[in-house]
């Protein structure tokens, strides 16, 4: 037979790349490219965060701080995960204006989900150059705990 013939010269080696092969398709499928990344940041922003502060990140007038072009989220970066992730009350000041509400957090996000977020605003309405990493979002939620 044919297959039996090749699995006995090959079958060793079959063994072992095998294996090899589909973490590195794992890795690569959840690596994902930077633009996917950013995709998804918009798409999860657009759907946990825009309500509140808008389509574009502007805010809402003296209710709600902008996110866009904003001095906290340029100034803050270590604050972020844990604010998305649960929230914050009290007086906050983004741009020169003081903002005392609260914001309710989003619990079931994962460290994954609120770093394209973060990424998504920092780089498409803040002007950063440098991606958060994942590690970087799961230091700053496992320090805010």
């Amino acid at each position: 037979m044919f297959s039996k013939r090749i699995f006995q010269k090959y079958g060793k080696w079959l063994g072992v790349l095998t294996p090899v092969i589909m973490l590195i398709g794992i890795w690569i499928y959840s690596s994902g490219s930077g633009e996917a990344r950013g995709r998804r940041g918009e798409v999860l922003y657009a759907e946990h965060c825009a309500s509140c502060h808008g389509n574009s990140g502007e805010g809402l007038r003296k209710l709600i701080p902008p996110v866009r072009a904003s001095d906290y989220v340029k100034e803050n970066p270590e604050k972020l995960a844990c604010i998305i992730k649960y929230g914050t009350r009290g007086p906050m000041t983004v741009n020169g204006q003081r903002y005392s509400g609260a914001m309710e957090g989003i619990s079931r996000l994962e460290a994954d989900e609120i770093r394209d977020i973060i990424n998504y605003m920092r780089i498409t309405w803040n002007g950063e150059k440098e991606a958060y990493s994942l590690k970087d979002v799961r230091s700053q939620l496992d320090a805010c705990l």
